[in-house]
């Protein structure tokens, strides 16, 4: 039985009667039928000793404006960070 797409496949058929190639023909068509959306491009992200130099203001600030939602924020291993992103617009609103 020699196949190479998917469809040709029986799906009645257990995957244990197929041959290794065979399987990895299929896992192989599999993988090449699947599309994923295009990644993103890596955020620049800053610590929040960074953002309180960018905004020229405190930590007691920073984190006044996280609690009120002003500024969003993300823990990675125990650090805080933030989006360079969002940390623009907030100064361009405020400019």
């Amino acid at each position: 039985m020699k196949t190479t797409k998917l469809n040709d496949y029986d799906e009645n058929l257990p995957l244990g009667a197929l041959t290794i190639k065979q399987f990895k023909e299929l896992m192989l068509d599999i993988q090449n039928q699947i599309t994923f959306p295009p990644a993103a491009p890596e955020e620049e992200l800053l610590k929040l000793k960074e953002v309180m130099a960018l905004l020229k203001v405190g930590r007691s600030t920073v984190f006044s404006w996280k609690k009120q939602n002003i500024i969003k924020s993300r823990t990675i291993s125990g650090t805080l960070y933030f989006k360079k992103s969002d940390i623009i617009k907030l100064i361009n609103a405020n400019s």
